[in-house]
């Protein structure tokens, strides 16, 4: 591994700018170094799916030092003839390829990204984030390749697989059609997690999301309430009786926004509430839904007269002599108005009658599918062995958000996340010690050697578990 490079590599990539749909950049900066190395680089047609200015990145670095399958077949082993011919060594695993995977997005703000060092450790100047999520990731994939391309010693070959749009719902991952770059059975690890490296996320959570949308009745907040139906307390009665928070030790559930209304003085027409689910038993979760759904829609009251108690103030004293004057005014103003007031109550009671109660309209959205991989999964015992042989200190961890990793899992890949060293991340007090920078490094190529190098066996060390 070349400390320098990588460094150089990291602090020119969080340099570029990259929101999620604006990769482009970053695809063409990844694209010259993986050629450079030897790579078969391809983008898919993703991107009119997704709106990215990129598609998806694939690369494959081919196996140095032992017969691919293709050779075997007696096949080519041109790269650029039949980029679904190249394949692995010969390996413990059925021949699975090897794949490592990180994301090109980053969330705001991070337009102008100046990263600068301080005690070992990598900032941005406060404004922006730093980007090391994912670019740490990127970085330490493509010393990996530069490193096995340069190195005489024999390695597996290399899929790497670069996304578009993981910030905003791992849109990229979704689009992606992994064939002929991955199959089912493959390794995949994605670098994209917190934690020191050495640190293997082997499950992660299901997530469903919801969209709920309750329609009321416009009137004059001031002339005519009575006439209207208020939306947000319809909505507000929903969110207040909804679960919340931690559940369990492996289930959550969230409100994220609540919109409607259109002025102060109009009764809201319509309210719309969004949230989330979480766990990592697909059972849970479900019942969870249920009891979320169940709640969104009985929020709506069959009388929708039944509103909220007022509140009761004292009125002070020249409030008094106002409402006795209004009252008089009133009583007045009635005796006159004679059928005309009785023809404009008699209508404002027909268009309550007409509406009748509000609406809602509840809508549900599975964004990603959960995994777990058991400790003595080959790909968990591959990372952790890599990590004692580097003296990293290897751990077992469940993660409570989702990754490609949950979409990679989902297509049949043995994937899990990889602890990458990011700290503080998607704020503008990210960090990025250059020690676990290097740290990732040096993993990632150890897991290449290893994955080449015979049967992983599994070896009481204490490793923490989940």
């Amino acid at each position: 591994m070349n400390a320098k490079r990588l460094l150089n590599t990291f602090l020119e990539l969080v340099a570029i700018d990259s929101p999620s749909k604006g990769e482009a950049a970053v695809a063409a900066y990844c694209q010259q170094v993986l050629k450079a190395c030897g790579c078969t680089v391809q983008l898919d047609t993703s991107a009119t799916l997704t709106g990215s200015d990129t598609g998806n990145l694939f690369a494959v670095l081919p196996a140095k030092g032992s017969p691919t399958r293709a050779d075997s077949a007696g096949g080519t082993t041109n790269p650029s003839e039949n980029i679904s011919q190249i394949s692995t060594f010969s390996d413990p695993f059925c021949n699975a390829t090897l794949c490592f995977s990180a994301h090109m997005d980053c969330v705001p703000p991070c337009m102008g990204v100046e990263p600068y060092i301080r005690d070992g450790v990598i900032y941005s100047r406060g404004t922006t984030v730093l980007g090391g999520d994912d670019k740490v990731g990127i970085a330490a994939i493509l010393e990996l390749v530069a490193s096995l391309a340069e190195n005489d010693r024999p390695h597996p070959s290399i899929t790497v697989i670069l996304s578009v749009q993981e910030e905003v719902g791992l849109i990229g991952a979704k689009s992606m059609r992994l064939a002929p770059y991955a199959k089912a059975g493959d390794f995949c690890y994605v670098l994209d997690a917190a934690g020191q490296p050495g640190t293997v996320i082997n499950a992660a959570p299901y997530q469903h999301s919801y969209r709920a949308t309750y329609t009321g009745l416009a009137a004059h907040a001031g002339i005519a309430p009575e006439c209207g139906i208020s939306a947000i307390q319809v909505a507000a009665r929903a969110v207040a009786a909804l679960p919340q928070g931690r559940l369990d030790h492996i289930t959550t559930a969230n409100v994220g926004t609540i919109t409607g209304g259109v002025a102060n003085n109009i009764v809201a027409p319509q309210c719309v509430v969004t949230g989330e689910c979480r766990s990592h038993d697909l059972d849970r979760l479900l019942a969870v839904r249920a009891q979320i759904d169940t709640i969104l829609k009985t929020a709506c009251p069959e009388d929708t007269s039944a509103n909220l108690a007022p509140v009761s103030f004292a009125a002070s004293t020249q409030e008094q002599r106002i409402q006795a004057e209004g009252a008089q005014t009133s009583q007045a103003q009635a005796e006159d108005a004679g059928p005309a007031k009785e023809l404009a109550e008699g209508a404002q009671t027909q268009q309550a009658e007409d509406v009748g109660p509000a609406q809602e309209q509840v809508e549900w959205e599975v964004n990603y599918v959960g995994f777990y991989a058991s400790p003595s999964s080959p790909e968990v015992i591959l990372a952790l062995e890599a990590a004692h042989a580097l003296g990293l200190p290897a751990a077992l961890e469940r993660s409570g958000g989702g990754a490609d990793t949950n979409v990679f899992v989902a297509q049949g890949l043995r994937a899990v996340s990889l602890g990458s060293g990011m700290d503080q991340v998607h704020t503008t007090d990210e960090r990025l010690s250059i020690v676990d920078l290097e740290n990732l490094a040096r993993w990632i190529i150890e897991i290449s050697y290893q994955f080449n190098g015979g049967e992983v066996k599994a070896r009481a060390r204490g490793v923490q578990k989940c």
